[in-house]
């Protein structure tokens, strides 16, 4: 049977506060959710992770590398959260911009100068093409941006 991480998580807590009373105030349950939660990671680990004491718990062998192992998984999604925030602050990540020839020559070399002076870490890559073909590079997800317009026609009848 598989150990579920968010009791292994749990366990960290335990461990980091020494006993059930305190890692329930850390984590805002109540101390019987703590023990149910640990009872329930020791029968998916087929055997005891803490022995309890009059103050307090230790971990058992079993225990300390059930620690170990949720640590490492906590550092993993306290990463990808971090790597999370970073693409959505644009602050790392790629940027796919489509344009037509004519913004690409006009004011985009202004553009992109600008955006890689406050977004150094964006990977900016510009693909140059026909409105019908940006719209099909739009359409197949291969640019995340496009940049275009229409020409209105002009009145002459005034």
């Amino acid at each position: 049977m598989a150990m579920d991480i968010r009791r292994m998580l749990v366990l960290v807590e335990v461990a980091r506060a020494g006993s059930l009373t305190a890692a329930a105030a850390r984590l805002n349950y109540t101390v019987s959710a703590v023990s149910q939660q640990i009872g329930q990671l020791e029968d998916e680990a087929g055997q005891p992770l803490v022995e309890r004491r009059p103050r307090g718990v230790t971990l058992t062998e079993s225990g300390r590398a059930v620690v170990r192992h949720a640590e490492q998984i906590q550092r993993a999604v306290q990463a990808a959260h971090e790597e999370l925030d970073e693409i959505a602050g644009l602050r790392t990540g790629t940027l796919r911009l489509g344009t037509i020839p004519t913004v690409t020559e006009s004011f985009l070399p202004a553009a992109i100068a600008s955006f890689r002076e406050r977004h150094p870490h964006i990977d900016l890559r510009v693909h140059s093409a026909q409105r019908s073909g940006i719209r099909r590079l739009l359409d197949a997800r291969e640019i995340d941006l496009a940049i275009t317009w229409r020409r209105e026609e002009q009145d002459t009848s005034d």
